[in-house]
């Protein structure tokens, strides 16, 4: 998948692209060690967690892209934050998404939060050629990983034809996991696919997507 290129603007900042340039690859993030696979998944935490600037960059343009009434405001809770100038090529506080996030969530309203997942699949550049929906899922743990250094899982035990499963525990908002989802719906399934998605929510804050496609000669 070619990398896809957005630009951001706020008065008087400096334009600034949301992805690494050609000459760098997603691969060159540090990989978290994480329990990806089996057993019990850890409880969502952001305490100690790092994201990349390119995420923190990314949710006042995936704001734009559903209303640019909200992208000033957007980029003025990244400055109540505190995080300073945003580099995406620095890590910063997980905090600092989580909160600013729940910030909008408190203010605006889930539907923003939401959206703001929903874009990050087409607004992040992946570390794999990824062209079909399964392939995503195979690989969203490796994408989550490019810019998070968190205890987070997600996990996609099943990667079948035709029923998959998707089960993500992070610290994000249930919104902002909702709107993840869909976005991996919309950026890889093909023409001619249709998917029926449910969803179920464990005592411990795990969600667990499961997925049926149906392609038109099905």
């Amino acid at each position: 998948m070619s990398l896809k290129h957005s630009t951001l603007e706020m008065g008087e900042r400096e334009r600034q692209t949301l992805v690494p340039g050609e000459e760098a690859s997603a691969e060159r993030f540090e990989r978290a060690r994480h329990s990806g696979h089996g057993g019990t998944l850890p409880e969502p935490d952001a305490t100690g967690g790092a994201v990349s600037g390119r995420v923190l960059a990314s949710i006042p343009a995936a704001v734009t892209r559903m209303s640019g009434s909200f992208e000033a405001y957007t980029w003025q809770l990244l400055d109540d934050a505190d995080a300073g100038p945003i580099s995406e090529d620095d890590w910063y506080a997980q905090e600092t998404a989580v909160a600013m996030l729940a910030r909008l969530q408190e203010t605006v309203g889930p539907q923003v939060v939401e959206r703001v997942g929903r874009f990050l699949p087409a607004l992040l550049d992946w570390p794999h050629d990824v062209r079909t929906f399964t392939e995503a899922l195979a690989t969203v743990d490796d994408w989550y990983r490019t810019v998070h250094r968190d205890h987070a899982a997600v996990v996609a035990p099943s990667t079948g034809s035709a029923s998959v499963e998707l089960r993500l525990a992070t610290p994000y908002p249930t919104a902002f996991e909702d709107g993840l989802v869909r976005g991996l719906v919309l950026e890889f399934v093909t023409d001619g696919t249709s998917v029926w998605t449910t969803s179920t929510t464990d005592s411990e804050g795990v969600t667990t997507y499961r997925f049926k496609l149906r392609t038109a000669i099905d």
